[in-house]
């Protein structure tokens, strides 16, 4: 007796050991879960070159969705996809004169590929939004010989000068044909489908854009003509300092209003505390004019985070409270969860994480899901005929209990797969998935598919999705199941 009450258990163990990660879960199946409605969105940017560079993320769909399953388990509802690295775009633009990607050493080849349209198409599916992340002062990354685009050597005629008159090595938007160019570039963006514009002006281009750059001997003769002066300008004049940053103003309107054409948010990134005018950008007198709809602000080198103070002091020169970036590499998972909580009480609109592959490798997505994700919740289906029994998998990044009819059915732990029999006889009713999330996990969702078979012997799919119901929170798509395995280990099950 005691044998095969032994057999039996270990049958039923095996049975329920089955991975779901090794089955060939259906697109349509969702993971779900219910997000808190007590804390502000939280937003979160994605440099998928540094995905492909750091964390060996595979190239082209698997390696997207990978990344945005990531991001939406751990409670994030919108997601900056980077267009540029530097001076090469990241997504396989066809602007006559641009510099595509193609680094062996990530094995990918950006002009074959539209990472930014394949993640606006992915996202959405997750009911997550996309705006792109365009660096237009950027032709290359950090210094001159990093990442360079080919532009700047092909038009020397259009290079920026800083006070001494030498040249930058970069062009200067004071040249109509080169707002064109970048406007060109930024229209083709927004062809994508994505939701809206991030304008990122604390990438000033390489070596690093100043006050002490903006000299264009054509530039300075227009300035002098129109101010009766001669001799070059300080870099302290206030006039010039205007008369500088309008032209990068003449292709921000253009921008704007081609974000606007197509009903989407046009949003500026810049530093704070150089809220003011500078030679690049017055973002004071552009959201006056009434074409920036969302601020973004940075509290300046090295990163340092967005306080109350900052908020404050922001809303009160723009009367509007702007979404507050935090760099994700700096502080404890703690530290950070308490500077979050701390904006949320300041009332910020909006989280932003910066840097989001440090918060990939050291375990701080635990920070967005714990303020984002309901700790505990239940799921409940639509009502399914079991007359004659069914099969389902279950598998997710929480502990859970399922029930049909008050009956538990199976109870499984966060990580593993569970293949769950549901007897014949069951009759007509809903599924419930009761949940809780681990302590520190960095994710939150559960999925489900598989099938009931009805009185008339006929089988019916069963999926977690939109149509289900939580009873706390708000119900998110968190992930998808099919391909590449939600909540898999990403070097090792990555299909």
């Amino acid at each position: 007796m005691h044998k095969r009450i032994f057999l039996w258990v270990c049958l039923l163990a095996a049975a329920l050991s089955v991975r779901a990660n090794d089955l060939q879960w259906p697109s349509e199946a969702y993971a779900i879960w219910g997000l808190r409605q007590d804390f502000p969105p939280q937003t979160s940017v994605v440099s998928w070159s540094d995905w492909l560079v750091f964390f060996n993320a595979n190239n082209r769909e698997p390696g997207v969705r990978m990344v945005l399953n990531e991001m939406a388990a751990s409670g994030i509802r919108t997601v900056w996809w980077r267009t540029f690295g530097g001076g090469h775009a990241l997504y396989s633009s066809q602007v006559d004169g641009v510099t595509t990607g193609n680094y062996a050493g990530q094995g990918a080849d950006y002009s074959t590929f539209n990472s930014l349209a394949e993640a606006v198409k992915y996202a959405h599916k997750l009911g997550i939004t996309v705006y792109a992340w365009y660096t237009p002062l950027e032709e290359a990354h950090g210094w001159s010989k990093n990442v360079r685009s080919v532009y700047t050597d092909a038009h020397p005629e259009l290079t920026d000068y800083d006070y001494a008159g030498n040249a930058m090595s970069t062009p200067s938007m004071y040249y109509p044909v080169y707002r064109a160019y970048k406007l060109a570039l930024g229209k083709e963006m927004l062809e994508t489908g994505v939701d809206g514009m991030v304008i990122d002006f604390e990438r000033k281009g390489a070596p690093g854009r100043t006050d002490n750059w903006g000299y264009v001997p054509a530039l300075v003769d227009e300035f002098n003509k129109k101010y009766a002066r001669t001799g070059r300008p300080s870099q302290k004049d206030p006039d010039f300092i205007k008369f500088r940053a309008g032209f990068v103003g003449q292709f921000m309107r253009e921008m704007a209003a081609a974000t606007h054409e197509r009903g989407k948010k046009f949003i500026v990134m810049y530093q704070y505390p150089t809220k003011g005018v500078c030679a690049h950008h017055d973002v004071p007198a552009w959201y006056k004019e009434g074409f920036v709809d969302q601020i973004s602000v940075t509290n300046g080198w090295p990163f340092d985070s967005v306080t109350p103070a900052v908020l404050k002091d922001v809303t009160d020169t723009f009367g509007q409270k702007p979404w507050p970036i935090q760099y994700a590499f700096f502080g404890t998972n703690q530290e950070r969860l308490a500077q979050g909580r701390l904006l949320a009480s300041a009332g910020t609109p909006d989280i932003v994480w910066f840097e989001t592959t440090y918060m990939h490798s050291d375990n701080k997505y635990a920070v967005p899901r714990e303020l984002a994700c309901e700790d505990a919740c239940a799921l409940t289906s639509p009502e399914y005929d079991f007359a004659k029994g069914g099969t389902l998998h279950v598998s997710g990044a929480v502990n859970w209990e399922l029930s049909l009819n008050g009956k538990v059915l199976a109870k499984g732990q966060s990580g593993k797969g569970y293949l769950v029999t549901v007897p014949a006889g069951s009759g007509k009713g809903a599924l419930v998935i009761k949940g809780r999330v681990p302590a520190n996990s960095t994710a939150a969702g559960v999925g489900l598919w598989g099938e009931a078979v009805g009185a008339d012997g006929k089988a019916v799919t069963v999926l977690t999705g939109r149509d289900w119901q939580v009873d706390k929170g708000t119900l998110a798509t968190v992930g998808v199941m099919g391909v590449p395995p939600f909540l898999a280990p990403f070097d090792k099950e990555v299909r």
